[in-house]
């Protein structure tokens, strides 16, 4: 299980293994993130995470046993709630525009330039 957690002062994104006896460990702290999101990949080997970077958010996938973050969606200044594809392969992020309007945009999982992308439909499982 990944989740953002508060360890004292600080924000810290945390990989919980749940079966018995399982471990936990901090895998990136941050002093100022709370609305810092991540998302574990399918395979379980990296996370992405929305991270505060001066005066804006940078999107950066980090290995779960170390090494170098890589930042994936340079051009993007407010990456928020990333999301990876079923196959690993595309990271999904909603981003404001000017006007605070949110769009969603695809990014290669190895890092790129971000793609537009439009829902093809709605299903929100309840009439609105």
């Amino acid at each position: 299980l990944l989740y953002i957690g508060k360890v004292g002062s600080v924000d810290s994104v945390m990989l919980v293994d749940l079966r018995p006896g399982g471990s936990r460990r901090s895998l990136r702290d941050e002093g100022i993130a709370s609305q810092m999101r991540a998302a574990l990949k399918p395979d379980g080997r990296s996370f992405v995470a929305s991270v505060p970077a001066q005066d804006r958010w940078q999107l950066t996938q980090i290995d779960v046993r170390g090494g170098p973050p890589i930042e994936i969606a340079s051009d993007a200044r407010y990456p928020l709630t990333p999301h990876w594809s079923a196959d690993g392969n595309h990271i999904y992020f909603a981003e404001p525009d000017e006007n605070e309007i949110f769009h969603v945009f695809r990014v290669p999982a190895t890092g790129g330039e971000p793609e537009r992308v439009s829902p093809l439909s709605w299903n929100w499982g309840e009439p609105t």
